[in-house]
């Protein structure tokens, strides 16, 4: 027959023998987080350092952050309007509107607001509307790429741009005629030499 085990035998064969309860919960606890962390899209996008991730009161940097988001946008003033990077064409176009008043002087245009080049600006197409009248429209063979081919196009058909630069041209060749002459005459009598 089987002998009993006093109390004390039990305890001393139970402190020999090793149990991993807690080892084997830690590893299930491991993999159902690991599981967890794989299945969600936003912790797989980015990866988690504990040495990157900022204090959330920073005030300094949140400043910075807050002024650069700014600086990107005009706000909520003009709906949000972001900053253009200008191009040569832009560039271009941007100086053709500023100094549209000289194409057609019968034509009068509110002088531009700004002095350089602004850096929130917004550019559209126009359409007609159906509702005008047809001698509102512009025509198919009116219309250009940009809007500095339409000006060069419009100002062809005028043509007082040139006569314009002409007549500036020759008053510019007279003055400086008579100063030649003027220096001409004094180095005749002596006075200037050269």
């Amino acid at each position: 027959m089987l002998a009993r085990k006093t109390p004390r035998e039990i305890l001393k064969e139970a402190s020999t023998e090793e149990y991993d309860i807690l080892p084997s919960y830690d590893q299930e606890i491991n993999k159902e987080a690991s599981s967890i962390y794989e299945k969600n899209k936003i912790f797989n996008k980015q990866s988690i350092d504990e040495g990157k991730i900022a204090p959330l009161n920073i005030s300094r940097m949140s400043k910075k952050i807050r002024k650069l988001q700014q600086e990107e946008t005009t706000g909520d003033g003009w709906y949000g309007m972001k900053k253009k990077i200008l191009t040569p064409e832009l560039k271009d176009e941007l100086n053709a509107i500023k100094l549209r008043g000289y194409i057609d002087p019968k034509k009068f245009y509110k002088s531009p607001d700004w002095a350089a080049l602004p850096e929130y600006f917004q550019i559209g197409t126009v359409i007609d509307g159906g509702d005008e009248p047809k001698s509102m429209k512009m025509k198919k063979r009116d219309k250009k790429g940009t809007l500095v081919d339409q000006f060069l196009s419009e100002d062809k058909d005028a043509s007082w741009t040139k006569n314009k630069f002409n007549e500036i041209q020759s008053k510019k060749k007279k003055v400086i005629r008579k100063k030649l002459d003027k220096f001409k005459k004094m180095k005749k009598r002596g006075i200037v030499r050269g």
